[in-house]
């Protein structure tokens, strides 16, 4: 047990280390945001082969996850260019579940006890977006909202693989090649630094690749409530990480917001819980 919440504890500290790390190189700008993709991508796709290549296993992967991880990625770093970084994890966060339950709704997978939750969540989602001057810039809110939505396809796809480190890996490999066509917006003039290669190189190999690896450790380990809690640490984490690293401002909104959504959220894990067998 004590294991699994080392991992765990380890896992969420990278997802919000991601949020930080991108938001540190975006801001100045360290980095263009097509910059910091294309180096995150190649750089997770280099760590995560080496850890196959360590276990002696074949990545795998497909098209498909892969535009999901690109859209999850380009959209992540437009967004930080903009949102702070709590407020720009907490926007993914709540995207990605609530891509999850949408796709559950329409599949009718989902009591009315959840529909409630969700519900609340989707209210707490409203009242940090609704527009009053301490509201977020809306186009980063939406270009969030996409990548939370890339990352709850991807999550979909790839929710029944047997090895998701595999799955990871072909996928960091496809979408870095789907990738490449962005060299065009940057050519001839990139805009990069060495701090802000060293940001971007850290977000793809280490927060990303190696904490994904991490995750998928102790995920065999955890319930799918358990799993989906605990992933609602991470905006709080990466707000507190924003306040201490970048000296970003801790708001009321965003303390309100994040509490209804993470009660919505908790209503939905919860029942589902107790549903199933």
């Amino acid at each position: 047990m004590l294991k699994t919440l080392s991992l765990t504890a380890l896992a969420l500290l990278a997802f919000a280390a991601n949020s930080l790390l991108a938001r540190a190189g975006l801001l100045s700008p360290e980095m263009g945001p097509i910059e910091f993709t294309l180096i995150r991508l190649v750089a997770g796709a280099a760590a995560l082969m080496l850890l196959l290549s360590l276990r002696k296993e074949k990545q795998t992967g497909s098209w498909a996850g892969a535009s999901m991880l690109l859209l999850y990625a380009l959209m992540f770093s437009l967004a930080y260019v903009i949102l702070d970084t709590g407020t720009g994890a907490l926007c993914l966060f709540a995207s990605v579940q609530l891509t999850i339950l949408s796709v559950a709704a329409v599949k009718r997978e989902l009591s009315w006890i959840e529909v409630v939750g969700a519900s609340i969540a989707f209210g707490g989602f409203i009242y940090l977006v609704y527009p009053n001057i301490t509201s977020p810039d809306w186009r980063g809110v939406v270009l969030m909202i996409l990548s939370g939505i890339g990352w709850g396809f991807y999550t979909i796809l790839g929710r029944s693989s047997e090895n998701p480190l595999a799955l990871t890996s072909g996928n960091f490999i496809r979408a870095a090649i789907l990738a490449l066509p962005l060299l065009v917006y940057i050519f001839p003039s990139p805009l990069v630094t060495s701090k802000g290669m060293v940001l971007a190189i850290t977000s793809g190999a280490i927060t990303s690749g190696i904490g994904y690896a991490i995750w998928y450790a102790a995920l065999p380990r955890m319930s799918a409530a358990m799993s989906g809690v605990s992933q609602l640490s991470v905006p709080p984490i990466a707000a507190l990480l924003g306040w201490v690293c970048l000296g970003e401002v801790l708001g009321l909104r965003f303390a309100v917001a994040t509490f209804i959504i993470i009660i919505g959220l908790l209503v939905v894990m919860l029942n589902r819980t107790a549903r199933t067998p």
